[in-house]
């Protein structure tokens, strides 16, 4: 049961999604049908897009 539930609170701070073409970012092509990781859990907490990011504010 504490192993279900640990999988749970990690597995939904990621989301996955498909790249529909190629993309090229820094010289590095992603092709088109890969997979990707997006850590929603930390552009949440992100600095660099929130003032005090760890804050809880519903206004935001």
């Amino acid at each position: 049961m504490v192993t279900r539930r640990f999988f749970i609170i990690i597995r939904d701070r990621f989301v996955t999604r498909s790249c529909d073409k190629d993309y090229m970012h820094n010289n590095v092509t992603i092709p088109a049908g890969t997979s990707i990781l997006v850590p929603v859990h930390h552009l949440g907490r992100d600095p660099d897009f929130w003032d005090e990011p760890d804050k809880f504010d519903p206004d935001r």
